[in-house]
């Protein structure tokens, strides 16, 4: 049985009673007060602030998301990159009580964000050259790594002020072929 949003999300509201390492964790809220949480078709994501730095928190909606994600971060834990954000997954770490009442607990993955802007501030703030110098860079080094992220795109995408970190790797692959992001970073030079 997989966690909802409506628990994740009261996690975010009340991480001490629902979270069991994250209990001091905010979350980044919109004007009303209320957790951001974004949803894509197999995660539930929020920006939280833990520990004196900002990190994803994401909650696989179901049993294949998870099972993806625990064959990709072994594996980009052992390739150990400086272009890689860390993350991990966080075993039993959401509790919450499904309909009969019964005490459960799930697993959610913590992606630490590196300090910086998104993709579009970039571009607000920086000379092209150097953004596409940087996206060189990084298409260089994920292809050295044998790594491709199969999801890259702007929202994928932190600046650190001097390179991209690339960020969600979830579906990413390591033995991968050079060009495995090829079309994306042509994308990205376009924007």
């Amino acid at each position: 049985m997989t966690a909802t949003i409506a628990c994740f999300l009261r996690a975010l509201q009340t991480p001490r009673d629902s979270l069991r390492t994250l209990f001091e964790a905010t979350a980044a809220t919109d004007p009303y007060g209320m957790p951001r949480v974004v949803r894509t078709t197999r995660f539930a994501e929020a920006e939280i602030a833990w520990r004196g730095a900002r990190w994803l928190l994401s909650l696989p909606l179901s049993a294949a998301a998870m099972s993806r994600i625990e064959r990709t971060v072994p594996a980009l834990e052992r390739l150990n990159a400086s272009w890689l954000a860390p993350c991990r997954i966080l075993r039993d770490e959401l509790l919450w009580r499904d309909d009969a009442g019964t005490e459960r607990s799930g697993d959610l993955l913590l992606e630490r964000l590196p300090a910086g802007t998104d993709f579009a501030e970039a571009l607000l703030r920086e000379r092209a050259e150097r953004l596409h110098a940087a996206l060189d860079r990084l298409e260089r080094e994920l292809a050295e790594a044998g790594f491709a992220h199969n999801n890259l795109k702007a929202q994928n995408l932190r600046w650190t002020g001097e390179r991209f970190v690339p960020l969600r790797c979830r579906d990413a692959s390591l033995g991968a072929v050079a060009s495995g992001d090829r079309a994306a970073f042509e994308a990205l030079r376009r924007c």
